[in-house]
């Protein structure tokens, strides 16, 4: 019986040296955020306040996200209008600049349009959009923006004042 009780207690502490297999590891939940006042780089007189916040759990699923846009200058059909989104999918990736990225997309509603529109939109009517954001701060670069309601699109804004950041 002892000599069993020795052989048992050699062979579990040989398996409590010999590692077990990998075990999975998830990554690291990740988030964007951002608050800044941009103007469009095609057109430096079209100015938006712009506010979003995207949280994703370990497998990348969206946990929690918002995304709000107010024009505060520019064409005479969309400023000043409000538009407020939802965030149903965010996918994170390093930008050809080195700097992290994410892009998320969701659908954008108009709540408010400016009296004079003779671009037809309307409040109420809601809208597919993506944006795309690179965080540029950790490889020295400006904080890039760009987004749109058609995935061939991306309207770039310049950012004026503000943050964007992408973190763990």
């Amino acid at each position: 019986m002892r000599r069993l009780i020795v052989a048992l207690t050699a062979v579990l502490l040989v398996l409590s040296l010999v590692p077990l297999a990998a075990a999975r590891k998830d990554p690291p939940p990740r988030h964007v955020d951002g608050n800044f006042i941009g103007e469009a780089a095609n057109d430096p007189t079209w100015t938006a306040m712009d506010l979003f916040e995207v949280h994703a759990g370990a497998t990348g699923a969206v946990e929690f996200g918002y995304y709000q846009s107010q024009s505060m200058t520019g064409p005479v059909d969309l400023a000043p209008a409000q538009m407020q989104a939802t965030v149903e999918t965010v996918r994170f990736f390093t930008a050809e600049t080195g700097a992290p990225a994410a892009e998320f997309t969701g659908q954008e509603c108009i709540l408010s349009v400016p009296a004079a529109n003779p671009g037809g939109l309307t409040a109420g009517t809601c809208h597919w959009y993506h944006i795309i954001v690179t965080d540029g701060a950790p490889v020295g670069q400006p904080d890039t923006f760009c987004g749109a309601w058609f995935s061939e699109d991306c309207w770039t804004w310049n950012v004026v004042s503000g943050n964007v950041r992408i973190y763990s």
